[in-house]
């Protein structure tokens, strides 16, 4: 009878040819997959790397600003958002998600006007204008 070895058991989430990625958007795919799979953590290691190799890729930018929000960082968050729209000052979702940082913040004033520009960059974001409504409101 002959004895048939397991493979090993998988314990990382890291590429198995990560010394060979070195390109900016291999570790922004791979930076996507593990916010697919919720490990954010790692994701933020992957955009972080996204942004070493490539300090222009504003889309890195964000992703790392997102999961720096998911992580309930927000400072970090709001830090990377400035560095997106430095990049592209009308990405929307960027404005919006730095509204959405300066409002756990309790920075009220700071979040309208994130959300404001949001707005005025894309209409249909039917979240910033909600929250929008809701600090108007509350003035």
């Amino acid at each position: 009878m002959m004895c048939r070895e397991l493979p090993p058991k998988v314990t990382s989430l890291e590429p198995i040819f990560a010394e060979r990625m070195e390109q900016a958007e291999d570790w922004f795919e791979w930076g996507q997959r593990l916010v697919e799979m919720r490990t954010y953590p790692k994701a933020l290691l992957a955009f972080h790397r996204v942004v070493m190799l490539s300090p222009r890729h504003a889309e890195g930018w964000y992703q790392l600003g997102w999961v720096w929000g998911v992580l309930e960082q927000y400072e970090q968050s709001i830090s990377a958002m400035e560095r997106v729209l430095e990049l592209d000052p009308n990405h929307a979702q960027a404005w919006y998600y730095q509204g959405l940082a300066f409002y756990y913040l309790s920075y009220k004033s700071l979040s309208v006007v994130s959300l404001e520009r949001a707005v005025q960059c894309d209409p249909s974001l039917t979240e910033a204008l909600g929250l929008l409504r809701v600090l108007l409101s509350e003035r």
